[in-house]
């Protein structure tokens, strides 16, 4: 029983644990509070981009535009700028920097855009972070915590796209996206791994 104790402790802790938790927290959440007639959501999709591939956690197709959603399961305090290469953590008295995710999906929605012919102001980017986490600096209204992104989605009012277009868009994304595999994922790691100077420093 000890064994299977921590065998089960050190399974809620493993990075793999959390990701399918705060995946399954977007997907139980979307279903709840937006309407599926007009939000279509789509889950784990892996576009080509410019420079390999572009992996999203999370995709919301609506007339009132796209969004694209990266999740982040990181518990502590988080400080960082729009602009800053890296964000700080910190938690249980240590700190760790970690690259900034605003430039990270900056890369997705671009992928997208190029992917689908569509303007910056049609698609739109949302962090969310799962975790007990509180922000130490002033963050963009689409850096949110649990369900805060429903409400940023929710006060899109204004049309960006047709129906016509909504459904050409999903019919895009369901003939680009490369299969979810072990080695599709392998792929998209290989090519978002940070590179890094002879001095440690991110690139």
């Amino acid at each position: 029983m000890v064994v299977l104790f921590y065998a089960v402790l050190f399974l809620l802790k493993t990075t793999t644990f959390k990701g399918k938790l705060g995946d399954n927290i977007i997907k139980v959440t979307t279903r709840t509070y937006l309407d599926n007639h007009r939000y279509h959501v789509l889950n784990k999709v892996t576009l080509p981009a410019a420079e390999g591939t572009a992996r999203i956690d999370h995709l919301i197709v609506s007339i009132y535009g796209i969004f694209v959603i990266a999740t982040l399961n990181r518990k502590g305090s988080i400080s960082g700028s729009v602009d800053e290469k890296t964000w700080l953590q910190k938690c249980n008295l240590r700190s760790h920097a970690f690259q900034n995710p605003l430039l990270q999906g900056d890369r997705q929605v671009k992928a997208l855009q190029k992917l689908l012919q569509l303007s910056p102001e049609q698609v739109f980017l949302l962090l969310v972070f799962i975790d007990d986490t509180r922000f130490k600096s002033p963050m963009p209204d689409n850096v949110t915590q649990g369900k805060g992104f429903i409400q940023f989605i929710q006060r899109k009012k204004t049309p960006l796209l047709t129906e016509a277009q909504v459904n050409q868009c999903l019919d895009t994304i369901e003939k680009e996206r490369l299969f979810e595999s072990v080695y599709a994922r392998e792929i998209h790691l290989a090519n978002t791994s940070p590179r890094k100077s002879k001095h440690g420093q991110i690139l």
